[in-house]
């Protein structure tokens, strides 16, 4: 584990200093945690619990570390109902942090976002709303503020006309935390930000495709529109993915499974992209992201779609027996940068390119002749 030797190198440095001694070790219960390193994680967690720190750890820093043995134990059981004992512990901890004192740290984020992951499957949408305010309640960081807001509305799917007090807080941290980033995240934060913009409810559910959550045709013609207003970085990728055998699946399984063959598409699409890919479901089984990546990334990201299109085949949630599975082509920016025309031409021809490239994948796929 190259980080936790990292963090190991860094204790030592810092050995007189129990505050880094106790960072250490709640670093190292996360990094265990996640990777499933159980043995090690419940180590680092007896250490906090008995330890005895000078100067002592406030009642917050016990509370958190609790926490961050919940979320460990929430990633191993991932999908499994949790136990009686192990909400009583949650909810011990949330009260604790209630009342506690104590400085924020950071990293609280990657405490807080497995056991909200974890509850989604169990609990309603008002049960999770709750939790989250517990938690943002006891989170003073902006960056992990805007990771466990994110996470809400983007991944969990929450309708932001629902939660308006947390989708304005949302909306109000992207323009703070993005205001003055690079210009390759601009695209990103615009197509977040226009929706919201959208003061009225019509407005704002007809950029978004409801079975995905993706944008839809008419979110990519104004993500186009826009990134048309200037040259665009080299860069700039169109990655265009097409799903394979929807039809014969459809046909076979019925469209209940071809429903949610389209949203594990999307899903897996979505998490190959990355945070910095704005993503549009452009047809029946079509869909396109727009990024700023290298060439390893992208051949990196596709890998990691057909990884995630793999899990979901041999997966639970597959409970028709259909294969998860789609073509991907992509292209740069750099490859029509000197065509003739305006940008807005060159930007076409670069959706064409990618798109051929994506029928190109398909056709080899079909043929058996895919490297």
């Amino acid at each position: 584990m190259p980080y936790v030797q990292r963090l190991e190198q860094s204790r030592e440095t810092q050995a007189t200093d129990p505050v880094a001694d106790y960072v250490f070790l709640f670093k190292k219960l996360l990094v265990c945690g996640h990777l499933g390193f159980k043995e090690e994680a419940r180590t680092c967690y007896a250490e906090l619990m008995g330890k005895s720190f000078q100067p002592p750890l406030t009642a917050r820093d016990k509370a958190i570390s609790t926490l961050a043995w919940l979320a460990a134990e929430a990633e191993w059981q991932m999908g499994v109902r949790p136990d009686d004992a192990w909400i009583a512990q949650l909810d011990q901890a949330v009260d604790d942090l209630k009342h506690a004192d104590g400085e924020d740290r950071e990293d609280q984020a990657f405490v807080f976002l497995p056991i909200l992951q974890y509850m989604r499957a169990w609990v309603d949408e008002a049960a999770l709303a709750d939790l989250l305010r517990a938690f943002l309640a006891h989170c003073t960081v902006l960056g992990d503020r805007l990771k466990l807001l994110a996470w809400f509305f983007e991944e969990a799917g929450m309708d932001p006309e629902k939660w308006p007090d947390a989708r304005d807080e949302y909306f109000h941290l992207l323009r703070t935390y993005y205001g003055k980033d690079r210009a390759s995240r601009r695209l990103v934060i615009d197509s977040e930000l226009y929706s919201y913009a959208m003061s009225n409810r019509y407005r704002h559910k007809a950029y978004v495709d409801k079975l995905t959550r993706l944008g839809n045709r008419q979110a990519y013609t104004e993500a186009f529109q826009s990134l048309c207003r200037q040259e665009p970085a080299d860069g700039t990728c169109f990655m265009m993915m097409d799903l394979d055998y929807l039809k014969k699946q459809n046909d076979t399984y019925g469209h209940e499974a071809g429903d949610e063959l389209i949203q594990a598409g999307a899903d897996a699409f979505r998490l190959a992209m990355g945070d910095d890919a704005v993503l549009f479901r452009y047809g029946g089984d079509e869909f396109i992201a727009i990024l700023t990546c290298t060439e390893a990334e992208a051949r990196s990201r596709t890998a990691l779609f057909r990884a995630r299109c793999d899990e979901w085949t041999a997966g639970p949630a597959n409970c028709w027996g259909a294969v998860l599975s789609g073509s991907l082509g992509y292209a740069f920016y750099r490859e029509c940068a000197n065509y003739s025309g305006e940008v807005s031409d060159r930007l076409h021809a670069l959706a064409a390119l990618a798109d051929e490239r994506m029928y190109e994948d398909k056709k080899a796929r079909k043929s058996g002749r895919q490297e």
